[in-house]
């Protein structure tokens, strides 16, 4: 259903069309998922206590890499937010301009009425 003065979302997104920033997306959001995975949280957790428990160069390689693993993921997590942020500012937009529409119609219809 569409109407002219009620845009869709998607139009008020700014889309970008190349290549390398649809797959940089996709697979922002597939490493989001899994991060944000409870699974995944607990053994991030048995990964950390393993990495206390370790002795010498093993503890410092376990430890370096999760720290590693964290700088990404952070990384990750805020690009994902900020890309549901603009969604969510999209259909705000959206609705603000439906709204305006059917306001300005009821007023249109109450005009003639009086």
């Amino acid at each position: 259903m569409s109407h002219p003065h009620v845009p869709h979302p998607r139009e008020l997104l700014a889309t970008e069309k190349r290549l390398l920033s649809k797959v940089s997306n996709a697979a922002a959001f597939r490493l989001a998922a899994v991060y944000g995975a409870a699974v995944t949280v607990w053994v991030f957790t048995l990964y950390s206590v393993l990495s206390g428990l370790a002795k010498g160069n093993l503890q410092v390689s376990l430890l370096t890499w999760s720290n590693g693993v964290q700088l990404v993921f952070c990384a990750v997590m805020t690009f994902v937010g900020n890309q549901l942020g603009k969604s969510q500012g999209a259909k705000a937009d959206a609705d603000h301009q439906a709204l305006t529409h059917i306001a300005e119609t009821v007023d249109k219809i109450a005009a003639k009425g009086n």
